[in-house]
């Protein structure tokens, strides 16, 4: 079992009014065996924010989520197919479902999809809840790009360069 948690203060400001608060955030993955993993998530726990002479709770959030690895043979070479699902449970909005594929062709390129549905529809139409990206792992050295259409807002290109140490 992995367990993790965040600790956060939030400030929020609205013209000359600001209130303060704090969250926090608990997540935990039980390992069920090399290829399956289950994982549960508590966000924004916490204090709520006062503007003035009113509170605002912090949005809750509840999410369970699974991982699973496929080991599939491709040409007389073992690829890497990971799947995962999760069900997000926001207080303040509908569930959110989402589901996702990582193909890693060769050992340093991976291939990402998914699908977020949120029940009762999506606000920016049904595309907007499709993403699809790739990701090079050189060296320590990560590169990351995924593309998410928006609906009539357009499409949003998302970059991430890392390294680990």
């Amino acid at each position: 079992v992995l367990l993790g948690s965040a600790l956060k203060i939030i400030n929020q400001t609205i013209d000359v009014y600001s209130g303060w608060g704090v969250g926090l955030d608990i997540g935990g993955i039980y390992k069920y065996s090399n290829r399956l993993n289950f994982a549960a998530v508590i966000q924004n726990f916490g204090t709520p924010i006062r503007l003035r002479e009113r509170f605002y709770p912090l949005p809750l959030n509840f999410k369970l989520g699974t991982g699973w690895r496929v080991q599939p043979v491709i040409a007389t070479k073992t690829t890497s197919l990971i799947t995962a699902f999760d069900i997000n449970f926001p207080i303040d909005n509908f569930p959110i479902v989402s589901f996702g594929v990582e193909f890693l062709p060769i050992n340093f390129i991976c291939l990402r999809t998914g699908y977020k549905y949120r029940f009762y529809g999506l606000e920016l139409g049904d595309l907007s809840g499709l993403s699809c990206g790739i990701g090079i792992n050189l060296y320590n050295f990560n590169f990351d790009y995924a593309l998410l259409p928006f609906g009539v807002l357009g499409l949003s290109h998302r970059i991430s360069i890392s390294y680990k140490f």
